[in-house]
């Protein structure tokens, strides 16, 4: 077959083109449309209802909003095909709210879409949006805490240890005030309740794991490298202190 134009594909876009075509350039030219399917329309396509031989049904588009789509309007008019109204709902105040939607063979009202728990989608825990965004304000306040945490005990390196955070200007002294009254490595603390509040705020699982990696990492840190050196510089007092204050929160008594 020869044909000076071949439009591939016979859906709206397609059939509207060869159309178009044929109006132009129809006399002089050959114009073909190919389409692999058995039927032309696209997603554009009308289907009887099983078992009610009465009802249609629209699979794909099924309205138009004459005001904003203008090509297709002018296009109806021109072909002076029938309208019908498409009422996107009930009257107010019900509205669309209840307009009912075939989903992975699941019968669900419009207002239920938003539900991630009746949507038939696996959804991604970070996808719920809604489950999320409940998390914000408690997430945030475990920044927060843990971000002041943090500022709290670099104060009480400078200001009760006579030193800082760098393994070369480590503290002169033995640091047991503030919250180190309750926790020796209260920092760290304040590090991991960043990240667990990050982890919540981005809805990550990735960050989840990476606080709990850390975690692991500092315990590792503590007991391999600060306390034998804490032992080695403070001497008596690092062991008064250790005695009397829990290595991170809760101190496991031996029965």
């Amino acid at each position: 077959m020869d044909f000076d134009v071949a439009v591939i594909g016979g859906g709206v876009a397609g059939a509207y083109t060869a159309w178009r075509l044929q109006q132009e350039l129809g006399s002089t030219q050959k114009i073909g449309l190919f389409e692999y399917s058995d039927r032309i329309g696209g997603r554009l396509y009308s289907v009887t209802v099983p078992g009610v031989p009465s009802l249609k049904a629209e699979l794909g588009g099924m309205r138009y909003i004459p005001n904003q789509h203008r090509t297709v309007a002018s296009l109806v008019d021109h072909l002076r095909l029938r309208t019908r109204a498409f009422p996107m709902g009930a009257p107010d105040p019900v509205g669309a709210n209840c307009n009912l939607f075939y989903l992975r063979g699941k019968h669900l009202r419009l207002h239920e879409l938003g539900d991630p728990d009746k949507v038939p989608y696996r959804l991604a825990w970070s996808e719920r949006a809604r489950r999320g965004a409940a998390l914000w304000p408690a997430a945030w306040l475990v920044v927060l805490a843990g971000a002041s945490l943090l500022l709290w005990c670099v104060r009480e390196f400078y200001v009760a240890g006579r030193g800082t955070l760098a393994p070369w200007a480590p503290p002169r002294s033995l640091v047991a005030s503030g919250p180190y009254r309750l926790s020796r490595n209260p920092m760290y603390i304040g590090v991991i309740l960043v990240l667990l509040g990050w982890a919540a705020l981005f809805r990550s699982r990735t960050l989840l794991v990476y606080a709990l990696a850390v975690a692991i990492a500092f315990h590792l840190r503590v007991l391999v490298s600060e306390e034998p050196w804490a032992r080695r510089t403070f001497g008596a007092d690092w062991e008064d202190y250790r005695a009397r204050v829990p290595r991170w929160l809760l101190r496991l008594r031996k029965s």
